[in-house]
């Protein structure tokens, strides 16, 4: 099967938001037509600053696989507040951990836009409250 499925997204694997990204899932319209889930723990941050360069690399894989077996060409990076792989002490729930997640998410966008030619990537951050919202690149 190829060309079916409508995007693929990558998110975290926090049990506590699943319910969150079904709801994402459904608001952005993936539901309909299919979506790939990639979840790996820290999610975008893999990406913009693995703890090993092997991290950033199986991440980018999976989105190739997707890309080549599937034909996705929209990408969805999401993070989420109060993120346990961002570490509790290193990232308090504020304006700062706010800041950390929309740079990492930015710095992902790019670095999947430079690994791709023709590809949408649209990043998201959902609030431990379930509301997702665009960060803006």
């Amino acid at each position: 099967m190829s060309g079916g499925c409508r995007g693929a997204l990558l998110f975290c694997i926090d049990y506590r938001f699943h319910e969150s990204l079904r709801a994402l899932i459904t608001e952005l319209g993936l539901d309909e037509g299919g979506t790939d889930v990639i979840r790996v723990a820290g999610s975008a941050r893999g990406i913009a600053r693995p703890e090993h360069p092997r991290d950033r690399d199986f991440i980018l894989d999976q989105l190739r696989k997707a890309h080549a077996l599937h034909g996705v060409r929209h990408f969805f990076l999401v993070n989420h507040e109060d993120c346990r792989a961002y570490g509790e002490l290193d990232v308090p729930d504020s304006k700062e951990e706010l800041a950390l997640h929309h740079r990492d998410l930015r710095e992902a966008r790019a670095i999947v836009l430079d690994a791709f030619d023709d590809v949408q990537v649209e990043v998201r951050f959902i609030r431990s409250t379930g509301v997702a919202e665009v960060v803006a690149c």
